[in-house]
């Protein structure tokens, strides 16, 4: 029997999926399908591969020490060729703003 699969399969971020710290990495999580036998791939800033370890992710992006806006894609395909690909950023900054004391009471 022939079925027609037309349904990407399932990612998702439990983490945020815009960060913005003063940290030389974050890590992107989520919830994947399982049992497929591709593994999540990254694309963008880094490109690398991360498990779908019973319906769950996790990706630590590569160690950066220079404030910049970073874009993350990550790729999921199931067997039939379905993909779902979510979008991540980070945003290291390490300059915070000027504060300035208007008043000494």
């Amino acid at each position: 029997q022939w079925i027609r699969d037309t349904v990407q399969p399932t990612l998702t971020f439990t983490s945020t999926s815009s960060f913005i710290t003063p940290t030389n990495a974050v890590t992107f999580t989520g919830n994947c399908e399982s049992g497929l036998p591709n593994p999540i791939s990254v694309s963008g800033t880094d490109s690398n591969t991360t498990a779908c370890s019973s319906g769950n992710w996790s990706y630590t992006v590569a160690t950066q020490v220079t404030d910049s806006v970073r874009g993350y894609n990550f790729t999921l395909y199931d067997r039939a060729g379905n993909s779902t690909v979510i979008v991540g950023s980070w945003e290291r900054n390490t300059q915070y703003p000027a504060l300035a004391v208007t008043s000494a009471t």
